[in-house]
């Protein structure tokens, strides 16, 4: 009896211990599950989304619809994703584009561009990313092609470009490539567009019409047919793309609907008394009549003043000839004649072979355009509605140069850029220095000279324009600096000649 209850004792021990040990393992079994599932719904969204890719600038035709696509990325999940767009001037729209892609439908009456950007979310509230305020983003540009015909007495309407530019403004050098390479390129007879360069630091009225007039947020913006199309600037490393967008915007201008006038010019040069006579006559079409402004429009060719890059402006503004307010009847034809003296207008030197006179009407009529895209920087805009222009005179181009090393508010350590000294404005040079000119010289150069301080340095009539050098005076300057003028003088074949000069700060010269 004693035994059978010892069995039943230790049977009943055992079942309680192997119901322990399975409650202890399925225990723990479990809070190591429950463990992990917290972990997973407990981690801490601190991090906010990014946005990884978007279309960026694009291209439709008006009546079309143009697709845009995001791809975005957060550390947990982003919950929101939404597209913002507008016109031109025009009231903010938005849309859902958490799939990734949203088409924007384009009226078929739309003849200014449109704008974009994208913003993203997640659940924990780390965004909205992609604000242009927020975080230094932009609104993206969709430009709007116009297809319609231009309703100019069936004859094609030249556009009128205007670059707002500066001597200092070295991200001005790339577009002014890109306008003149696009100039060069087409149809001499037959062009799509002319183009002058506002220079804002050399020339009051170049001055006062860039920022009075149009408003400019910096430098450069192209400003096409008055505010009809206007950019601001270029990206790095998109010149290609600048490119095939800055044709886009010439060719939507080209072909908008505009009232017909024509315009006829032309222009004498009297050698005795430096005078130039332009002429301008302008017929209206219309059965209504034209109110405008004309303006005549003289330029250099090749410009006196240099470029960020040592290079002459193009079609550099100078001054006008004619700038009035116009009233023509219907169907009449009407003549405007002004004789500009080159002497009394302070450019006495200006070779006739160098002159280009371009001559616009601007509509009366006052638009909304903003200088900087989409609604930053108002200006009233008065579309170009006809351009014509001439050369005054076929010959060779006067002679330029320009100091490419060192440049203008930098510091140089043996002879490499240092840094820009963008609070003390002045140049500096650490140690040996050379002295390096751009040349054009469509006579062809007799003789490229270096000075320093007025004493002819160096003289050479070959490619590199260059000169080296370690010391400046008779000794080295050690520990204390000096101030010197460089300056760079071009003779060409026909014995016209060309300067230029920098001030410079100079220590161990």
């Amino acid at each position: 009896m004693k035994s059978l209850i010892k069995i039943i004792i230790v049977i009943i021990i055992a079942i309680i211990l192997v119901s322990s040990i399975y409650i202890i393992f399925f225990t723990e079994e479990n809070n190591n599950n429950n463990h992990n599932n917290n972990g997973n719904n407990d981690e801490i969204d601190d991090e906010p989304p990014t946005i990884d890719f978007v279309t960026g600038d694009t291209s439709v035709k008006s009546g079309g619809s143009v697709k845009i696509e995001v791809t975005f990325s957060d550390n947990v999940d982003v919950t929101e994703a939404k597209i913002f767009y507008k016109p031109l001037g025009g009231d903010l729209k938005s849309g859902n584009i958490l799939s990734g892609s949203y088409r924007i439908n384009i009226p078929s009456d739309a003849d200014t561009d449109w704008y974009y950007y994208v913003t993203v979310d997640d659940e924990a509230g780390n965004g909205p990313v992609g604000e242009p305020d927020a975080d230094g983003n932009r609104f993206f540009t969709i430009t709007v092609i116009v297809e319609d015909d231009n309703g100019n007495n069936d004859n094609k309407h030249v556009v009128f470009i205007e670059e707002t530019t500066a001597t200092n403004c070295r991200y001005c050098v790339n577009v002014a490539k890109i306008l003149y390479k696009l100039f060069n390129d087409q149809d001499s007879k037959d062009p799509d567009f002319y183009y002058i360069s506002l220079v804002d630091d050399e020339s009051a009225k170049a001055q006062k019409r860039a920022i009075d007039e149009l408003n400019r947020f910096g430098n450069p913006t192209i400003y096409i047919d008055g505010g009809y199309k206007v950019r601001l600037g270029i990206n790095k490393d998109k010149e290609d793309e600048y490119e095939t967008e800055l044709k886009q915007n010439i060719k939507s201008a080209a072909n908008r609907k505009m009232p017909k006038i024509n315009i006829f010019l032309n222009a004498k040069w009297n050698d005795t008394r430096s005078e130039l006579t332009t002429e301008v006559s302008i017929k209206n079409n219309e059965e209504s009549s034209y109110d405008g402004n004309l303006r005549v429009y003289i330029a250099e060719i090749q410009s006196r003043w240099i470029d960020y890059a040592g290079e002459p402006f193009h079609f550099a503004f100078i001054d006008y000839s004619i700038n009035e307010d116009i009233s023509i009847s219907a169907g009449e034809n009407k003549s405007f004649s002004e004789i500009w003296n080159a002497s009394k207008a302070g450019f006495g030197d200006i070779y006739p072979e160098n002159i280009q006179v371009f001559a616009v009407v601007f509509n009366s009529e006052k638009n909304q355009g903003y200088a900087q895209a989409p609604d930053g920087n108002p200006f009233d805009a008065y579309y170009a509605d006809a351009t014509a222009s001439t050369k005054i005179r076929n010959g060779t181009l006067p002679p330029t140069i320009g100091i490419t090393n060192p440049l203008e508010h930098h510091r140089y350590i043996f002879n490499k850029i240092d840094m820009q000294t963008l609070i003390t404005k002045r140049t500096v040079l650490i140690g040996r220095g050379t002295i390096q000119a751009s040349v054009v010289a469509d006579a062809g150069v007799k003789q490229v000279e270096f000075y320093i301080d007025g004493v002819l340095k160096y003289n050479t009539t070959e490619e590199p324009y260059t000169y080296s050098f370690r010391k400046i005076g008779s000794t080295k300057r050690l520990f204390f600096s000096s101030k010197h003028t460089f300056e760079v003088k071009l003779i060409d074949k026909e014995d016209r000649v060309a300067t230029d000069s920098i001030d410079v700060l100079t220590y161990f010269l």
